[in-house]
């Protein structure tokens, strides 16, 4: 079991804070209470299928629990779907759509607001493997 250990020059009060405020700003509700409004602003003049997800659900919900809890696009999806049960502001939405989302959102921003390491102009790369051992022709 790995240990904890708390920066130098900080007492154990201080960090324990500190551990439960990273919590709570991951989980950061404040800004869905104006919901209806943002996605009236948004979709305002818009041509197409509306906005059904503000963004502010996007990027101070979805994305803080997905970047803060280091999970993946369908965990986050399954977390929501599960909160969504019994959180009446939680609404679903399919992890593909979440993803769009936010890498529409990230790449509006500056690069010293992105998560590190990521660039401004960064594209995502899909890369895809076959490590089944299977072969798809009859030779070797």
């Amino acid at each position: 079991m790995a240990r904890c250990e708390r920066p130098l020059g900080m007492s154990w009060h201080d960090y324990d804070e500190a551990l439960i405020e990273r919590g709570c700003a991951i989980l950061e509700l404040d800004s869905l209470t104006s919901w209806k409004e943002e996605l009236d602003a948004m979709n305002r003049d818009k041509l197409g299928r509306p906005y059904e997800f503000p963004n502010s659900y996007i990027s101070s919900f979805l994305a803080c629990m997905k970047v803060g809890f280091d999970i993946s696009y369908r965990t986050v999806e399954g977390i929501v779907r599960e909160l969504s049960e019994y959180v009446r502001f939680v609404e679903e939405i399919h992890y593909t759509h979440m993803r769009r989302r936010i890498l529409a959102i990230m790449k509006g921003k500056k690069p010293s607001e992105l998560v590190d390491g990521l660039e401004e102009d960064a594209e995502p790369i899909t890369v895809i493997v076959d490590s089944s051992g299977l072969s798809t022709t009859n030779k070797g």
